[in-house]
């Protein structure tokens, strides 16, 4: 809500159960099932953001005669990060978008269609659904794949259970990494998009991690060069 009236717009919520079991045995939520604590939380959340009082009592959470002042200017789309099958059906069942963070381009429309066919089992409109690449723009392709950490990337792609992996059965160049990278000339980057797009996305967040030496830059170079032909 605070959020909402500091940017006078709307204010997009992203959740997700978290990754590192020691991050919940410090605050002693460590035997909690996270997924449907988070639901709950949303579920309190849309009640505080709807006005009026606003009371609950679970195993979780009990209280009386809460209230929350201002209330959001608009509503909150929440939605739920994580790449996997299970990430996309927690967000069907309870959020208005998806969020994977890298994710390759025939996992990422495996999962869109997926959501479409779970929306349309359970009679429900069509969620939302984005992506973050790892992005890197520069004036040759060569040059953008430099400021990379190609092995580290092609690593942790291995990692990924649920990713579809290449006809070899594993990843061993960063072109099968297209999609969870966005890396190139500014043409590139627009074509990546356009791919996205075409797949069905709503959101995608450009994640410059590897150009922290030039961040102002890429940012505006996304600006100048690439949203315009979007």
């Amino acid at each position: 809500a605070s959020m909402s009236w500091l940017s006078r717009r709307r204010f997009d919520l992203g959740i997700g159960a978290g990754n590192f079991q020691h991050e919940f045995d410090v605050i002693g939520q460590g035997d909690i099932k996270r997924p449907p604590m988070m639901k709950e939380q949303v579920l309190i959340a849309r009640e505080l953001w709807g006005g009026g009082s606003v009371e609950h009592h679970s195993e979780l959470y009990d209280f009386d005669d809460v209230d929350l002042t201002p209330q959001p200017l608009k509503d909150v789309p929440v939605w739920w990060g994580g790449a996997t099958p299970a990430s996309a059906r927690l967000a069907v069942e309870f959020c208005e978008g998806w969020l994977p963070g890298r994710i390759t381009f025939p996992t990422y429309a495996k999962r869109v269609a997926k959501i479409r066919e779970m929306t349309d089992e359970q009679g429900k409109p069509m969620i939302m659904t984005g992506a973050v690449p790892v992005t890197s723009i520069d004036k040759t392709r060569d040059g953008a794949l430099g400021k990379l950490n190609v092995s580290g990337l092609i690593k942790n792609a291995n990692n990924q259970r649920f990713w579809v992996k290449p006809d070899s059965g594993e990843f061993t160049t960063i072109e099968e990494l297209d999609g969870s990278i966005l890396a190139g000339t500014p043409d590139d980057i627009v074509t990546g998009v356009q791919r996205y797009q075409e797949i069905g996305a709503d959101l995608l967040i450009f994640d410059f991690r590897f150009r922290y030496d030039d961040w102002l830059e890429q940012i505006e170079t996304l600006a100048r060069d690439v949203f315009p032909r979007l």
